[in-house]
């Protein structure tokens, strides 16, 4: 790459420093992300936060994109389809397993691998609950995101439950 002006340098040094930082971010077990909204120059946008102990990385965009579950406590979701499908029960449930399980993880990082079978198993009889509940009470038109935060939860499992063996999630 030919370098002509200050301008061509400071594009480089921004790109290379970036490409670096994106694989700095990989290199460790886990990274934390975060998404919350901003304005510039009078414009809404989503500021995406990508973090590990050592880098961390500032993104705009206009949109988040559905990659926000991925950054967002499951808790946040979970109390929003209980607010909003109060007939159904599987999402209380749920938010007081990973109430239980992120207090006990924040008393030992080392769960026994009987305790992550059973939270497993609880996580299982959860959505096989959900299953049955949507089965008697399709979602609401007007709230579908109970719905599919519930297919999520059946897609994302291991994601969800990560924490259980990595103490660095």
């Amino acid at each position: 790459m030919k370098l002509d002006s200050t301008k061509d340098y400071f594009y480089a040094f921004t790109f290379y420093a970036d490409q670096y930082s994106d694989v700095m971010l990989l290199m460790v077990p886990s990274m934390h992300t975060d998404f919350t909204p901003a304005r510039v120059n009078g414009k809404c946008v989503q500021v995406s936060i990508f973090a590990n102990p050592d880098e961390t990385l500032y993104y705009f965009g206009e949109h988040k994109g559905h990659q926000g579950i991925a950054g967002t406590p499951v808790e946040r979701y979970l109390q929003d389809a209980i607010d909003n499908e109060p007939e159904l029960i599987w999402h209380k449930q749920m938010k007081d397993l990973f109430s239980e399980v992120i207090h006990e993880a924040k008393q030992t990082r080392d769960f026994s691998p009987e305790r992550i079978l059973q939270i497993k198993n609880k996580y299982d009889i959860i959505v096989k609950l959900a299953s049955e509940e949507y089965e008697q009470h399709p979602p609401n038109k007007y709230f579908p995101e109970g719905f599919n935060l519930f297919k999520r939860m059946v897609a994302y499992k291991k994601n969800h439950l990560l924490f259980l063996i990595l103490a660095d999630v």
